[in-house]
Parts: structure tokens; sequence; C-alpha cells
């Protein structure tokens, strides 16, 4: 039996339905000529689900097949124009870390003016594997006279956006955070902060933080979470004068 997803695009390279295994099919609904999802409706072998895709339920994940890429941002209203960051890291096994994939490769798309975001996580040495792709909507500012930038992360519950809960952890509390469940590692370019991987907040987070030019601050920051709710928000850095 063949369990793979199968996916299936019309002529304007819409997605209209996904099939993963023998008894769960996705079908998306459109409303006219929208690139944009409306709502999906998942088939399941015991129950029928019809979720709207409304503006604060937007951070889901999806697979992205590698042939697939102008599809997934026609469908999300974006173009390869809107390329807004790229991250390539390696990862090391060890002794207490077991890695999934070794080398991967963020690629962000985001519109400013629209707020309107979406990306996916590619792992170049592994050929037959899909992306790991997401969507989100909206771009939360953080004020920094109050917030550390290095330290807001976001988790979630639910399937709502009203169901974000901001966090604040620094790096230099994650040792006493993690010191007895889990992991964290911090990547740097210099002494720029790149990346954050925090493993044992309930799920997988990582925290991806772009620069302007030279700037030795951050003005975004992207909170990705996979685990048993996954997430996408765009954090926004002011900093005042």
């Amino acid at each position: 039996m063949d369990w793979n997803p199968h996916y299936v695009y019309d002529e304007l390279e819409r997605l209209l339905y996904v099939e993963q295994g023998r008894f769960d099919t996705f079908y998306m609904v459109y409303e006219g000529d929208s690139m944009i999802p409306a709502a999906y409706l998942e088939l399941d072998y015991y129950f029928l689900k019809f979720v709207p895709l409304a503006e604060q339920d937007y951070h889901n994940r999806v697979n992205v097949p590698r042939d697939g890429v102008d599809a997934f941002l026609s469908q999300v209203g974006l173009s390869r124009q809107d390329k807004f960051h790229e991250y390539r890291w390696h990862n090391e096994s060890s002794d207490t870390i077991i890695w999934s994939h070794s080398d991967v490769v963020l690629t962000l798309y985001f519109d400013p003016e629209r707020e309107l975001g979406c990306g996916y996580l590619d792992y170049p040495g592994e050929t037959l594997t899909d992306m790991d792709g997401f969507m989100f909507k909206g771009c939360i500012e953080i004020d920094c006279k109050e917030t550390d930038p290095y330290g807001v992360y976001a988790l979630y519950e639910g399937d709502s956006m009203d169901e974000i809960h901001l966090g604040n952890l620094p790096p230099d509390k994650l040792p006493d955070a993690y010191e007895y469940e889990s992991d964290y590692i911090c990547e740097y370019d210099g002494e720029r902060l790149m990346r954050i991987w925090m493993y044992g907040t309930g799920s997988d987070t990582e925290r991806f933080f772009i620069y302007d030019g030279d700037s030795d601050m951050p003005l975004y920051c992207l909170n990705l979470v996979n685990g048993v709710t996954h997430g996408a928000t765009l954090f926004r850095f002011i900093y005042s004068r």
C-alpha cells in the first residue's frame, strides 16, 4: 500500500486535493478564481470535517513537492519575487542528538504591505523527501524598549491564532530552562545570533533572526513550531530612538 501523499492541481496550479494513504483526503475550497483557499474539507474513513481558513487560522503546515514551489506560492498569493530570507545550516549528530535531517535550507517569502507570508524547509541531500511548507498572516510588532528581541517566542494551542502564547526566554536563560529537560542550540554568524533551536517547550521550536544590512540587532524573527500543534509567526522588532 502506498502511503505517500498524492497531490492534484487544476489548470491554475491550485491544489485541489491531497490523498494521504487510503482513507485520508483533503479537498481545498476556493472562491471564484482566487488562488488562496477559503477552506478545506477533510474526509477520513471515520469522519468528515470542514475547516474555514480565516485569517487567524493561517499558521498551518503543508507538504510542498520539490516541483511544486510555484503552485504553493500561487495558493498563498505570493511569487518568487517576494523572497525575503534564506538560511542554511548543517546538523551534526552526536551521542545525545540524532537529527532527522543533516542539511536544511529555510526559504521565507513575505509581503510587508499585505503582511502575508509563507516558506518551506528543504533537505538538499534527500531528493525523495518533500519540503515542509508553512503559511502565516500578520506580523506581530515587539517593543524592544521593554522586551529582549532574542527572547521572544510563541507557542500555540488549538487551531486559532488567538491562542498564541508569547514567551520571553533570552539565550542566557536557556541552559537553566533546559538543564533537566532536553536540548537547545544557538547558531551565530560572527557575533550575530542567527538561529535558536529549542526542544522541550512542548514542541520543536526554532527561531530565525533576520537583520537589516550590517546591523547588529535583528529586525525580524521567524518563529516556527513543529509538534503536536504547528505554528508560524513573524515578529518585527521596534527600537526606540
